[in-house]
């Protein structure tokens, strides 16, 4: 079964026009006679202010932990954690959490 999926995976890389991927994997069709079907990845659009500094922490989640939503050095901070996780970790991994917080993302 590993032969046919890096078989797949192989063709599908080599046959796609990669100006043309827009939000999508492989392209459909068959590869090592195992056949597959193009897989449609929706887009987001965020709104400009969703993470002002680029620091991959949104906004509303600086302004929750007051962290400075213009400052994209603070996602290398330690004001979150005291043992040694960076702020930008702290928040990936609040993202892997189920609880009864609003979900910001």
């Amino acid at each position: 079964m590993k032969g046919a999926i890096a078989a797949m995976i192989h063709a599908a890389a080599a046959g796609v026009d990669r100006t043309r991927l827009a939000g999508r994997i492989g392209t459909g069709g068959t590869a090592g006679g195992v056949p597959y079907r193009c897989v449609q990845v929706p887009v987001r659009h965020r709104p400009d202010d969703f993470d002002t500094d680029q620091d991959g922490m949104p906004d509303a989640f600086e302004r929750l932990h007051g962290l400075n939503s213009e400052d994209p050095a603070d996602r290398n901070g330690h004001e979150l954690d005291a043992n040694g996780y960076t702020n930008l970790e702290i928040y990936l991994h609040e993202l892997t959490l189920t609880s009864d917080k609003p979900e910001i993302h």
